[in-house]
């Protein structure tokens, strides 16, 4: 059975915990944006943030409350400089 996407957005969590990363970046498209926006949430958030995600967003990752807002892609690291590629707005970003 394949998995959803918020599946894989909480596998990335557990990973992030289980590997004791540093931080779990997610970016967000809006609707009307010229280019998505990133955030990147701290260890410390983790747990409150999966739980955050797990309320607001569908299984497609779409936002359930605020039309036209969705989560394109997610990504691990221990060091900020690993983001680097999340910062390039055409670049086809899928969550890892």
């Amino acid at each position: 059975m394949k998995k959803t996407r918020k599946q894989e957005l909480d596998k990335c969590f557990i990973k992030a915990k289980n590997q004791a990363y540093s931080y779990v970046a997610v970016v967000i498209k809006i609707e009307g944006f010229p280019v998505p926006e990133i955030i990147v949430n701290y260890q410390e958030n983790f747990d409150k943030k999966q739980e955050y995600y797990d309320k607001t967003y569908d299984d497609n990752l779409n936002h359930k409350f605020a039309k036209g807002i969705k989560i394109v892609a997610i990504s691990v690291a221990n060091d900020l400089s690993e983001f680097k590629d999340l910062f390039k707005p055409n670049k086809n970003k899928k969550i890892k």
